[in-house]
């Protein structure tokens, strides 16, 4: 169904407004919720990636619109970035340990995130970005973009499979999930070479959610 008008447009505040929702709630209530939708959930992932309907358009309140075989990627993220990064030590409450992220948990979650660059902030991130930047990530996960300048009328950024620029920033995939969501500052995982002022204004202006 389509996104219910009253709804916040920012996927954020949309956010806090579930969470609102279920506030009073005790652990019990959640994790029944949780093992009675997680099916339902994944059933109708599954069932978007058949052909017939993968490449339909849906429309993501806040962040955009993709084709429907990515929402599985969706989960992926929002599963993989907040366990990892919001609830489990060193920076989250929970004292677990999980075993090292392999290729086949980051490369799904990376994917929307690339996805997400010229949507999420729209003019406002495409704005920064004046030549080809290339975005370069390693480790499990590993991918290689180019991000291009807006050029037609809507205003928003390209995205190239491959490198295809002289300006290159550099990360492992797995950095990439905590500082292109600004849960850590970008200097402190990046490498850039080419014209950095150019990709700092961009890096600076990133923001995945």
């Amino acid at each position: 169904p389509p996104p219910d008008p009253a709804w916040p447009e920012n996927r954020e505040r949309y956010h806090d407004m579930r969470v609102d929702q279920r506030r009073g709630w005790s652990h019990n209530q959640v994790i029944e919720e949780w093992a009675r939708s997680a099916p339902q959930q994944l059933s109708l992932l599954e069932a978007g990636q058949y052909d017939a309907v993968a490449q339909d358009p849906v429309n993501v309140t806040g962040l955009g619109v993709y084709p429907r075989h990515l929402l599985a990627n969706t989960m992926a993220f929002n599963v993989f970035c907040h366990l990892r990064n919001d609830m489990l030590a060193p920076d989250g409450p929970l004292p677990f340990s999980l075993p090292e992220a392999t290729d086949a948990d980051v490369a799904p979650a990376v994917e929307f995130m690339i996805a997400g660059i010229p949507q999420m902030q729209g003019p406002e991130l495409a704005a920064t970005v004046t030549e080809p930047l290339v975005l370069e990530l390693t480790g499990p996960g590993a991918t290689t973009v180019t991000v291009r300048p807006a050029s037609g009328d809507d205003g928003i950024l390209t995205l190239e499979a491959g490198a295809h620029g002289e300006t290159k920033i550099s990360s492992t995939a797995l950095d990439f999930v905590n500082w292109g969501t600004i849960r850590k500052p970008w200097r402190n995982y990046c490498e850039v070479t080419g014209d950095t002022s150019s990709a700092e204004r961009f890096l600076d202006r990133l923001n995945i959610v």
